[in-house]
């Protein structure tokens, strides 16, 4: 792999700077629309639910959903501190629930209590996953008994 390739890729995991926000928000945001239509259509959220979102890049899913009032709080961990603090900017309006949350996390240790979510998501993030087992294990720990992924 040459050092541009692997300087895109280390962007696309997890942005920083310029060059990620730029990268994450205007091309990615762009390109995953559908995808990230399809996911919500799928989960089948209603106002009792509780859904993280790992992985949120640009936080188009979160606030999407937001917008939408289709569940009761929304979740989001990132690697990135920068989409943290952009995505937290992005959805202030919205993110007034003591519950809802957005924070630095990673799928290998997710900081939140087994069982705390009825729905998770991740978009165009697997190949980001070093372990995809112990990943998978991980949202299923946190995840309620009858939860969705």
């Amino acid at each position: 792999m040459s050092l541009v390739q692997r300087f895109i890729s280390s962007q696309l995991a997890k942005p920083e700077g310029i060059f990620g926000r730029l990268i994450t928000f205007h091309l990615l945001e762009k390109e995953n629309v559908e995808m990230n239509q399809v996911t919500i259509d799928s989960l089948d959220l209603n106002q009792e639910d509780n859904l993280l979102e790992v992985g949120f890049g640009s936080g188009y899913l979160l606030e999407t959903v937001l917008k939408r009032g289709l569940c009761q709080n929304v979740v989001g961990v990132d690697l990135s501190e920068d989409m943290v603090k952009v995505v937290r900017k992005r959805l202030s309006k919205f993110l007034m629930n003591e519950v809802d949350d957005i924070r630095v996390g990673d799928i290998k240790s997710l900081p939140f209590a087994d069982g705390q979510f009825s729905k998770l998501c991740s978009v165009n993030t697997l190949y980001f996953w070093k372990d995809v087992s112990a990943a998978l294990s991980e949202c299923r720990r946190v995840l309620r008994d009858d939860g969705r992924l």
